[in-house]
């Protein structure tokens, strides 16, 4: 078992940070996710009858016109009608309603492709999501595991600083020697180095972390957190998981979906297209000369309008062969997705069994490191061994403890992968945060 709590000294308060605190904050205000929704609220604002083109459109156009004219009219018969600054004027005002009855299914083709954009812009987030929460939980997992070298660190480097002043000490009342005094000064020293990176890592892995939950850098979080030998994960399991929620797969489905719309919708030119008109106007003019002194005219009109494109140069054909080809590129595209899913599932799987029994290993190895570290201590503190032989126990106690924690977080990322390629992250977090 390998675990605590992480403690990063910043200069405001501390608040305790649970994986689902964490997991919280990063679909809440993680700013790649919140970009990605506004493309998802975008799409599902589009998705009306109305952008279809399946509501009638109303529109009210109106004009007020006037002009002052020097006339002169000459008619067959022979009369002359002439006027200086003849004053002309003209009202025009109606309201027209306008409605596609039939245009070869094409508003039908596009209200289901605005359907299947919205369930794309979802897909597209929940894929955005999986990778966000992947590299957050990533990062809080190895904060806790260098956490737990960090904390290694502080027992060496305490062990080391109390062998260099025994070795001043003795160096000072003349029991010592300058070599012994110098090799532990020099261990202190590369101890210490190795402290100040383990702590300044730990810092910079906060801030990736803070980026990733959209949190303020300043604050100073506790993170709570443990690592543990999970329950074996099944192979076959994890293909079916992936095969059926994958969110890649899902996406490409929607894809393929869209293109085959797509090419229903160009083949709606090869059809006849039938619009009903109808308009309510008023018409209203005034002239100082002419045949017409006034002409005034309200009332309503309607009618059909049928139009069919007999040639256009052959541009529907090659709009519909490129749809087609738009199709089968999905579905290449679908059928590689797949493929690929399946070998990136067996090789995650192999890498989870590879770190799986690296952790066994390593914590067999710290069991026995820590009892021989035990030994040594014993020894060291009654003269059986030298300071020199004791470095080496160190040395070798913290290079177990190390590969332990890298070993039980390179498992845990495995794990992670597994549940995001199989689609169920989300509830694999929620889930080992309710643990």
């Amino acid at each position: 078992m390998l675990g605590g709590v992480f403690l990063l000294g910043f200069a405001f308060g501390q608040q305790p940070l649970s994986l689902k605190q964490m997991t919280d904050s990063v679909l809440e205000r993680n700013y790649a996710i919140r970009l990605v929704r506004i493309t998802e609220e975008s799409a599902a604002i589009n998705n009306t009858p109305g952008a279809a083109g399946m509501s009638p459109s109303v529109g009210f156009v109106g004009s007020l016109q006037g002009s002052s004219n020097n006339t002169r009219q000459e008619y067959f018969s022979g009369d002359v009608r002439q006027a200086n600054n003849a004053q002309n004027r003209s009202k025009n005002a109606a309201v027209q309603v306008n409605w596609t009855l039939f245009n070869g299914f094409y508003v039908q083709h596009t209200r289901d492709m605005l359907k299947m954009q919205e369930q794309l812009a979802h897909a597209n987030t929940v894929v955005q999501m999986e990778n966000e929460l992947f590299s957050a939980a990533s990062l809080y997992y190895e904060i806790i595991a260098r956490k737990e070298l960090l904390a290694n660190l502080d027992s060496t480097l305490r062990y080391s600083r109390l062998r260099f002043e025994l070795a001043e000490k003795q160096l000072q009342v003349g029991k010592g020697n300058r070599l012994e005094f110098l090799q532990s000064q020099l261990d202190l020293q590369a101890d210490s180095a190795q402290w100040l990176q383990q702590k300044t890592q730990l810092k910079n892995l906060y801030l990736q972390l803070a980026r990733q939950m959209g949190a303020n850098p300043d604050l100073s979080y506790q993170l709570d957190g443990s690592f543990s030998l999970p329950p074996i994960m099944v192979l076959e399991d994890i293909k079916k998981l992936a095969q059926k929620q994958n969110s890649q797969v899902r996406l490409l489905k929607l894809q393929e979906r869209l293109s085959n719309s797509q090419l229903q919708r160009t083949k709606s030119a090869r059809y006849p297209r039938l619009d009903i008109f109808t308009n309510y106007s008023f018409v209203n003019s005034q002239n100082a000369v002419g045949v017409l002194k006034q002409l005034q005219s309200l009332g309503p009109s309607a009618g059909l309008n049928v139009s069919y494109n007999i040639f256009n140069g052959n541009l529907v054909n090659r709009q519909i062969e490129q749809a087609r080809l738009d199709v089968h590129r999905v579905n290449l595209q679908q059928e590689q997705n797949e493929y690929n899913l399946d070998i990136d599932v067996r090789q995650a799987f192999e890498n989870y069994l590879l770190h799986r029994n690296l952790a066994e290993f390593e914590q067999k190895n710290q069991e026995l490191a820590m009892e021989n570290l035990h030994l040594a201590r014993i020894q060291l503190s009654v003269g059986a061994i030298t300071p020199f032989q004791f470095r080496d126990v160190q040395l070798v106690q913290l290079a177990v403890e190390s590969r332990y924690a890298q070993a039980l977080f390179d498992l845990k990322v495995a794990e992670l992968e597994l549940m995001r390629l199989s689609g169920g992250l989300l509830q694999f977090l929620q889930s080992e945060a309710s643990n």
